[in-house]
């Protein structure tokens, strides 16, 4: 065998001895302790142990969206309920005098509003997105009232 192999065989040997010590050394603090030597882990203590932790991590993390939550609800005014505010939008556009309130349909959804149908003009249409937009509980209005004259 030439000087220069025999160096490297010795590096290569060298290297993986001391990597199995790297690995021995590092497993040393993971053990179990002296009461705990003999003895057979049971699955159902680390089961619960860890289904514990992941409920306790799940209560927290629900706990933190319903804070979230109850903080935008108190920053907007309170929530109002989807058909009420539709009833509400309704009542006001057939309130409206000369507006064909008929042919206009209501849907809200989290406070967005959505007036479909028709218009008989330009200026009703505008008018019932802005009769829409003026009940309490609106955040906005989507108009898609198409006109036709007549």
């Amino acid at each position: 065998m030439k000087p220069i192999e025999a160096r490297r065989e010795k590096r290569v040997l060298l290297a993986a001895v001391a990597g199995a010590l790297a690995l021995g050394l590092a497993a040393c603090g993971d053990g179990p302790s002296d009461d705990q030597v003999g003895k057979i882990p049971d699955p159902k203590e680390s089961f619960v142990a860890k289904n514990d932790q992941a409920t306790d991590a799940a209560e927290q993390s629900a706990d933190k969206g319903g804070d979230a939550m109850n903080e935008k609800s108190a920053a907007g005014g309170a929530p109002v309920d989807d058909a009420a505010l539709t009833a509400k939008v309704k009542s006001a556009l057939v309130a409206e005098p000369g507006l064909k309130a008929q042919a206009i349909s209501v849907d809200a959804f989290a406070g967005v509003v959505t007036l479909r149908g028709t218009a008989d003009s330009q200026e009703n249409r505008r008018r019932a997105e802005q009769i829409a937009s003026a009940v309490e509980g609106v955040r906005s209005v989507r108009n898609e009232l198409v006109v036709i004259p007549g």
